[in-house]
């Protein structure tokens, strides 16, 4: 098995048809369509977690041993709570101040969507589509560099050395609030950024300042994104009117798949 040095977020996908999941449960596929920014996360973690389960069983058949894909400890995904970094017994969100990599090394699969959507032209999107799963065709105009996008950040204050995991949602590790943000990875938005603590979270944070936390970008975890304008087929213009374009972001597998000038089908999450 590979250990968690070896996991590549860039590299781990899975392509899942939406109506095997509308066979498997009705109710799942309406959370992917209607709540796709809740769903899919968890469904990374899920895909990752059933594939630790099937190579363990593949392991254990052939008499070898699988090597951990997470944290210290047996790899089934619940060990998180064996010790901190310094040795100390934690549980429940102070076992979430650990790095990124101890986190989420080897916990989450790309999940890519496929299936027979009603086509949504661009220039139907309106405010009641955000957040919703869409498919849109057009043609791809233009194409930006790859990128890296911070996925979670580890941060270290500068005067007591307190070292925190900053999420997604911009909650922290080691704190109350951090219950449950260990789910999903990246922002909320692929063009939105994080927050960072005012204040130091250590023992005495009267004696670091204000904004005393910097980012550890060794310690951080980047996946590749990359932003490409999607534009309107010819065919599918009124008379008379412009073609409209708009942004999309694409990440890990899907990076440097469709040059300018590709005719594509996009599954996207409206935001």
């Amino acid at each position: 098995g590979a250990g968690m040095g070896d996991w590549n977020p860039n590299q781990c996908y899975i392509y899942v048809d939406l109506a095997h999941v509308g066979e498997y449960d009705a109710a799942l596929l309406g959370q992917l369509l209607n709540r796709p920014g809740e769903a899919l996360p968890i469904m990374e973690m899920a895909a990752a977690d059933a594939l630790r389960t099937l190579l363990y069983a593949t392991q254990r058949n052939n008499g070898t041993s699988l090597g951990s894909t997470g944290n210290e400890g047996s790899g089934d995904g619940e060990d998180m709570d064996e010790g901190g970094p310094d040795g100390t017994a934690t549980t429940g969100a102070a076992s979430n101040n650990l790095t990124p990599q101890q986190l989420f090394g080897g916990n989450s699969i790309q999940i890519m969507l496929r299936g027979n959507l009603t086509p949504t032209p661009l220039r139907s999107i309106q405010s009641h589509h955000m957040n919703t799963l869409l498919k849109c065709p057009g043609i791809i105009i233009s194409c930006a560099r790859v990128r890296p996008r911070a996925m979670a950040l580890r941060i270290r204050c500068a005067k007591c050395l307190d070292s925190r995991t900053v999420f997604g949602n911009s909650t922290v590790s080691g704190t109350s609030s951090a219950g449950g943000s260990t789910t999903g990875l990246g922002s909320s938005s692929p063009f939105s950024g994080f927050s960072l603590p005012p204040r130091c979270l250590g023992p005495n944070p009267q004696e670091c300042g204000p904004t005393p936390y910097a980012v550890l970008p060794d310690d951080c975890l980047f996946v590749d994104q990359q932003t490409l304008k999607l534009q309107e087929a010819p065919e599918m213009v009124p008379t008379g009117e412009m073609p409209r374009s708009v942004l999309v972001a694409v990440e890990r597998g899907l990076v440097d798949k469709a040059p300018p000038g590709t005719r594509v089908t996009v599954l996207a999450i409206a935001s």
